[in-house]
């Protein structure tokens, strides 16, 4: 199970992408806390990116297809909330 718990529209200018967002999300038991919705200033894509073990999350995703649907549920969060 994969629920997004909390978004908040965040600005930051990065070198290579904006950070549009910050979420936390709960896959299974656990809680993944700053994971962010980035727009890409080369192609206005927008992307999202989990917290891992250096941000003192302490929780890495091993497999792929889950982290892709966490991302997948980040940005649809954020398109359903604030876009528009």
């Amino acid at each position: 199970m994969i629920e997004i718990l909390k978004m908040n529209r965040l600005k930051l200018q990065g070198d290579h992408s904006e950070t549009l967002a910050q979420f936390n999300v709960r896959v299974g038991p656990f809680t993944m806390r700053s994971g962010k919705i980035r727009r890409s200033y080369a192609d206005g894509k927008r992307f999202a990116t989990l917290p891992g073990k250096r941000d003192g999350n302490g929780i890495v995703l091993s497999d792929p297809a889950v982290r892709e649907a966490v991302r997948d549920a980040a940005l649809a969060h954020y398109s359903e909330n604030f876009d528009g």
